[in-house]
C-alpha cells in the first residue's frame, strides 16, 4: 500500500497543479515579452522565462494540461478499441481469433515511439494527430492482453455451465468474460499513460506533435537542450515534470498489479 500512496500523491499533486495553473501563475503562457527573455529564477518567474520571455511555470503547468488530457483520451481509444476485440477474438477463437490477432500484429511489428513518428511525419504535427497516433499504435496490447485473460477464463467450468443451461454467447462475454479482463487492462492502462505521455513529450521534443507557441514538456525540453549552457534552469521543470509524470504512473500501476494479484 506505501507504493500506491506514493503513486497516488505524484498523480494528485500533478492533477491539482493543473487545475490550479491560473491560480498558480498569473502570466499567460503563450504571451511573448522579449525583455524579460531568458531571466533566471526568482520571486517574480519562480522557473525563470525562456528565449521569449514566457513564464516558465505557467508553460510547465499548462504544458500538464496538453499531456494529461492527450494522454488520458488516447489511453480511452486504446481500451475502447482493444477491449472488444480482445474479448472477441478470445472467445471465438479459430478464423476470427486469427484475423484480428494477425490486424493486432501489423502494428505490433512497429516500436510504439518510431511508429508514431514514422506515421506523424507523414500527416503532419498537432495535438489530435498525436492523440490519434498514440490511440492507434496503443490498442493492440490491449486486445493481446484481453485476449490472454478471456483464453484462460473461456476454460472454466462456470463458463461451460453456462452454456449449459442456455447463455448464450453474448450474455457470457458481457457478464462473465469482460468484467473480468478489467483488472489487466486497468493495470496496462495506469502503466500505458506514463509511456503515451513520454511519447507525446518524445514526439513534440523532435517537432512533430504539439506546435508551438503552444505549451508541451517536449517541445519545452527542446528549447532548453540549446540553451543550458546558458539559461540551465530551463530544463529542471519540464525534465522533472516528465520524469515524475511517468513514475507516478508505472508505480500507481504497479501496486494495483500486486493488489489484484494479476499477470499481465
Amino acid at each position: 500500500m506505501n507504493k500506491a500512496r506514493v503513486g497516488l500523491v505524484i498523480i494528485s499533486i500533478l492533477i491539482l497543479l493543473t487545475l490550479a495553473a491560473g491560480f498558480l501563475s498569473p502570466y499567460d503562457p503563450i504571451r511573448q515579452d522579449r525583455e524579460s527573455a531568458l531571466k533566471s529564477p526568482s520571486l517574480r518567474h519562480p522557473l525563470g522565462t525562456d528565449s521569449l520571455g514566457r513564464d516558465m511555470l505557467a508553460r510547465l503547468l499548462y504544458g500538464a494540461r496538453t499531456s494529461l488530457t492527450i494522454a488520458l483520451g488516447a489511453v480511452i481509444f486504446m481500451v475502447a478499441i482493444g477491449l472488444p476485440i480482445g474479448v472477441i477474438a478470445g472467445y471465438f477463437g479459430g478464423i476470427v481469433d486469427s484475423i484480428l490477432m494477425r490486424t493486432a500484429d501489423v502494428f505490433l511489428a512497429f516500436p510504439f515511439v518510431l511508429g508514431a513518428i514514422a506515421v506523424m511525419t507523414v500527416i503532419g504535427p498537432g495535438a489530435r494527430n498525436v492523440f490519434v497516433v498514440l490511440a492507434i499504435f496503443g490498442w493492440p496490447q490491449i486486445a493481446r492482453i484481453t485476449r490472454a485473460q478471456v483464453k484462460n477464463e473461456v476454460s472454466k467450468d462456470y463458463i461451460a455451465a453456462t452454456k449449459v443451461v442456455g447463455g448464450s454467447a453474448w450474455y457470457i462475454l458481457w457478464r462473465h468474460l469482460l468484467p473480468n479482463t478489467l483488472g489487466p487492462v486497468a493495470v496496462y492502462s495506469l502503466m500505458g499513460m506514463g509511456t503515451v505521455i513520454l511519447t507525446e513529450a518524445t514526439l513534440s521534443f523532435l517537432g512533430i506533435g504539439v506546435q508551438l507557441p503552444y505549451p508541451a514538456w517536449g517541445s519545452m525540453l527542446a528549447d532548453a537542450v540549446g540553451r543550458v549552457t546558458v539559461a540551465p534552469w530551463l530544463i529542471y521543470g519540464p525534465g522533472a515534470a516528465v520524469v515524475l509524470t511517468c513514475l507516478g504512473f508505472n508505480i500507481l500501476g504497479e501496486a494495483l498489479h500486486e493488489a489484484l494479484e494479476i499477470k499481465i
